[in-house]
């Protein structure tokens, strides 16, 4: 599923995105991969989240998948058609896209390639998709504000979500 999933992004890529610009776009994209690998890093063993395996062997290749794979060819069409103009537009796009993962997020749920752990659940899924939609947007304007504000709310999930990053490993 998670391979199916990632042929899938690739494909919307190669057909949605705006190849043209990837220059442009490879900052945010990889502003994205950084923060997913931070998040592996941090966590260590404790994740909150764990990609169960299908046909991959383990959760560390099938995320490196998605960190490298999937997630860039994602942002890739995310960003090639973000509307301009409009904040209500900008909305309503960020809603669809976020409602999308949460839809995909539910079935890899569902059917058992995806586990929660250490408190964390579906609603704290989606308002983490809420802010990385608009941290992609942001980061895409403003790279500096949007590091420095990411340092913030990492600290403050962490906190909150008492990862233990001394005693990680």
């Amino acid at each position: 599923m998670h391979l199916a999933v990632a042929v899938f992004a690739v494909l919307l890529a190669c057909f949605r995105g705006d190849w043209g610009r990837l220059r442009d776009f490879l900052p945010t994209i990889q502003y994205l991969v950084i923060c997913n690998l931070f998040y592996n890093f941090i966590t260590g063993p404790n994740h909150m989240w764990r990609y169960e395996s299908d046909c991959l062997i383990n959760h560390t290749l099938t995320d490196t998948l998605h960190t490298f794979v999937t997630l860039p060819a994602l942002v890739l069409v995310y960003l090639s058609r973000f509307p301009e103009r409009r904040w209500l537009a900008q909305a309503g796009y960020i809603a669809g896209w976020v409602f999308s993962f949460a839809v995909v997020e539910l079935i890899f749920y569902r059917i058992h390639r995806l586990s929660y752990h250490n408190g964390w659940n579906y609603g704290y899924s989606i308002a983490l998709d809420i802010l990385m939609f608009c941290m992609l947007r942001f980061y895409s304007i403003k790279p500096y504000w949007t590091y420095g504000l990411s340092v913030v709310i990492t600290f403050l999930l962490i906190v909150y979500f008492r990862v233990p990053v001394l005693n990680n490993r």
